[in-house]
């Protein structure tokens, strides 16, 4: 972790105020066996047979379905309707070999928005329909379209009263049009699952200083059952629309999200968070799927940089923060898109569509010390990742799948930077201690735009 330098205070210059931020290192928790470990091990392997035993290679992943308790299933529940496909398909990779001559198509559901209006694989002329377009591959030549042999989608299913979560993999293909289940696998439920399907919940700091990891999973599924939402919440959030302030309402959106009113383009956006609790906080906040630190994405939550909040501190957060090679920072503000250029910036930089317009905020604390001995290893092995380079040929995107597998446990991701909002750079950081067992406290949603896009289901 990193902290401003001696002598760099906050002031009030003539100018501008300069707000002293800091980002508190991340750390991965203990964890039970997660939807990671649980495709890597069981959901793959099985997969894979069914591709051989029915001759199928062109294989490409659509978009999963979610349901959260007594709710219906939802195509737009959270970002775990879209990452589920990357980490089936890197399941796929570890578990395959050279001779299955797998060829994976890129994005399915994406493609198949922009050729058609509307489309549904649960209904049999959808399932038809999509097994008859032409999809670009996920490696290799770019140019090059190949219909599909095999598609693979599923169903996660969220039982909040039992703490557990129920993955079902399905699949159709050229053998057969049927919406085949593949089989059901369940893991315990926890609170990165939760985040990622979007439910609500904050933990109070007593249940921190008693429970494990484990137990904390179990109250925050709790907590989302009961719809307790963010009330024990430790940070106070405003939302500012050319700096006014806003008003977040209470009801759930399509994502179970809470509202402002929509921004316009070329409105600005801030985000004011204040740490209300009488402990120092860890923040991460995710704009448009994409850490205000970075626009670092795609990664388990443990694994990302986060702000530190201390008691009392508020801080007003206007863009995407980088820190330079002479350890300055960079703000890039904000941003508001029309609908085409959203559309663009969804596809160029590889967004999900139920992030557009929103933002995501987590809040972790200091959690009580465990044992290793009392929880599984933890498995963050990347499933969630994409390669950040086009992989040549499946053969290399498999290597690099291996390699991460290999490596056990990604590297932290952690550093702590300060900077001057007022002219967009501070001078300079220094490493400083880091927090202990972070555990996520609270997660919630806020959607202050709603692109209006063609939807796959």
């Amino acid at each position: 972790m990193f902290t401003k330098k001696r002598g760099f205070g906050r002031v009030l210059t003539a100018t501008a105020m300069l707000a002293v931020l800091a980002v508190w290192g991340s750390f991965p928790a203990p964890a039970r066996a997660d939807f990671d470990q649980t495709l890597a091990e069981k959901v793959g392997p099985a997969v894979v047979q069914y591709l051989r035993d029915n001759g199928y290679h062109t294989v490409g992943v659509l978009k999963f379905r979610v349901k959260r308790g007594n709710e219906e299933e939802s195509f737009y529940v959270g970002t775990l309707n879209d990452n589920m496909v990357t980490r089936l398909e890197n399941a796929l990779l570890h578990k395959s070999k050279d001779e299955d001559s797998l060829v994976f198509l890129q994005n399915p559901s994406a493609e198949a928005v922009k050729q058609n209006q509307h489309l549904s694989y649960l209904k049999p002329e959808g399932r038809e329909k999509l097994l008859d377009i032409s999809y670009p591959l996920a490696y290799g030549d770019e140019q090059q379209r190949v219909k599909p042999d095999a598609l693979l989608t599923g169903l996660i299913e969220l039982k909040l009263s039992e703490k557990k979560a129920a993955l079902t993999v399905e699949a159709f293909g050229s053998k057969s049009k049927d919406l085949a289940k593949l089989g059901t696998w369940e893991v315990p439920l926890d609170r990165a699952i939760l985040a990622e399907a979007g439910a609500g919940f904050s933990l109070p700091k007593p249940k921190f200083q008693t429970l494990g990891p484990a137990d904390l999973n179990n109250a925050a599924a709790d907590a989302v059952t009961e719809k307790k939402g963010e009330a024990d919440a430790p940070i106070q959030v405003t939302i500012l629309f050319n700096g006014q302030k806003q008003s977040i309402s209470q009801q759930t959106g399509a994502c179970g999200e809470h509202t402002v009113p929509d921004l316009k383009e070329g409105d600005k956006l801030a985000i004011r968070v204040k740490n209300i609790s009488q402990e120092p906080i860890g923040l991460l906040m995710l704009v448009n799927g994409q850490s205000t630190v970075e626009k670092q994405q795609g990664l388990p939550v443990t694994l990302y940089r986060r702000w530190r909040l201390d008691p009392g501190d508020e801080e007003t957060y206007e863009g995407y923060y980088f820190q330079n090679k002479n350890g300055t920072v960079t703000c890039k503000k904000f941003a508001i898109l029309s609908d085409e250029e959203s559309k663009k910036r969804m596809e160029s930089e590889e967004l999900n569509a139920c992030n557009l317009g929103a933002l995501e905020i987590l809040v972790f604390r200091e959690g009580k010390e465990v044992a290793a001995v009392d929880e599984e290893k933890p498995f963050t092995i990347g499933l969630r990742n994409k390669p950040t380079v086009r992989p040549k040929s499946v053969n290399e995107a498999r290597s690099n799948i291996n390699g991460l597998i290999k490596k056990s446990q990604l590297a932290s991701l952690g550093g702590l930077i300060d900077q001057d909002k007022g002219n967009g750079t501070t001078e300079g950081v220094q490493e400083t201690e880091k927090m202990k067992n972070p555990e996520m406290a609270m997660h919630m949603i806020i959607r202050y735009y709603h692109p209006k896009m063609k939807k796959l289901e």
